[in-house]
């Protein structure tokens, strides 16, 4: 893969190809600066594009990615932090459905992972301490 064939796939905007793409430059020519700035730029623009279609475990994968290489990546940490509690709502969102559906033990990992995400979220620490009291309960009877 060459330098000139990762820059048309990133300008066509196939961000995840360009990455490997220029991963490939990068392997055959490591100190090659430009190659990195469009793979960051790729691994940027990819987490933005997820954002936009609610896939937020894949944004927050890319924006990961580019952290590690440039931690200061202009907005990244806005975009992470958003990621993020986004895909806490989506966890918590989940939990309720498995709490309706009396899928108690599911629900308490939903929640388990919304909180990782964002410990904020009081709704879901709520409702995980209301249903692990009710699985405690149902526990008792048995």
């Amino acid at each position: 893969m060459s330098f000139a064939e990762a820059t048309a796939l990133f300008r066509r905007g196939d961000y995840l190809a360009a990455i490997d793409a220029f991963s490939r430059v990068l392997a055959q020519q490591p100190g090659l600066r430009e190659a990195v700035e469009y793979q960051k730029l790729a691994y940027y623009n990819q987490g933005v594009a997820y954002i936009a279609k609610d896939n937020y475990a894949e944004a927050l994968k890319m924006f990961e990615r580019l952290r590690r290489i440039q931690p200061d990546f202009k907005r990244l940490p806005h975009y992470i932090q958003t990621a993020r509690e986004k895909l806490a709502d989506q966890h918590y969102l989940a939990g309720i459905r498995q709490y309706k559906e009396k899928k108690l033990k599911e629900a308490i990992e939903e929640w388990d992972q919304a909180l990782a995400l964002n410990p904020k979220l009081e709704n879901a620490k709520r409702s995980k301490e209301r249903a692990r009291g009710l699985l405690k309960s149902l526990q008792e009877i048995k």
